[in-house]
């Protein structure tokens, strides 16, 4: 697949899913220049 989508760099706020888990949506911040995960 590709995709077009924005990639700023710095932190940005983005959705994920627990797809292997509980399947819950959540919500994180990650710095998409160093792949750091802030909250």
């Amino acid at each position: 697949y590709y995709f077009l989508f924005d990639n700023p760099k710095g932190p940005h706020e983005e959705f994920w899913q627990h797809v292997l888990g509980c399947r819950q949506w959540f919500r994180l911040t990650r710095n998409t220049a160093t792949n750091e995960v802030i909250g």
